[in-house]
């Protein structure tokens, strides 16, 4: 396949590293954005076909949606959706607010220790919020940070615990609320 959406598999070779538009999860990397695959210097990215026009999906409450931290404040992480139940999605914003982040601990929450820009995460549509974003939640064990990049290295992140992911390389974790995929 030479043209790639978000969400499908751009390679199984573990001697590639991720580059712009894709993203690691279970060993394999996957494509973050729609275009076409491009291998450079041991990285494969994906390049934007500025001809192509994505799907003019929208989410609606209770949808599994796949998303990219843009920023984090002390109370909200904000997010660009990339795929909704798997298909690629118009340009949306979502929020995760830090009630909506994990069940119970609400007031223990540090979005910092949650998520951090660039991580991709997966959630659930809770509301379709206000004219700017939808509200989105990670509480159930399926939701959270699915792919990252560790904040000191840029190497890729797996997940070690459900509180914890770690560099592949070093080792060194960092806190995250991780999401729990079963293959």
């Amino acid at each position: 396949m030479s043209f790639f959406l978000p969400g499908d598999i751009v390679s199984h070779d573990e001697a590639l590293v991720c580059g712009v538009g894709t993203y690691l999860i279970g060993g394999v990397i996957r494509a973050s954005l729609s275009g076409r695959c491009v291998v450079e210097g041991g990285a494969v990215s994906i390049q934007r076909d500025l001809n192509s026009t994505a799907s003019s999906l929208v989410p609606e409450i209770g949808q599994l949606v796949l998303a990219r931290v843009l920023r984090i404040s002390p109370l909200v992480a904000y997010c660009e959706l990339l795929l909704c139940e798997g298909k690629p999605t118009a340009a949306h914003s979502g929020v995760v607010r830090r009630e909506h982040v994990r069940e119970g601990e609400v007031d223990t929450v540090k979005m910092e220790e949650c998520f951090l820009p660039g991580d991709i995460i997966q959630a659930v549509v809770a509301s379709l919020g206000d004219s700017r974003s939808f509200f989105l939640t990670t509480k159930a064990v399926h939701c959270g940070v699915v792919a990252g990049k560790a904040e000191v290295s840029g190497n890729p992140l797996r997940a070690a615990s459900v509180t914890e992911m770690e560099d592949v390389e070093s080792g060194v974790r960092e806190k995250r609320k991780v999401a729990i995929i079963s293959e």
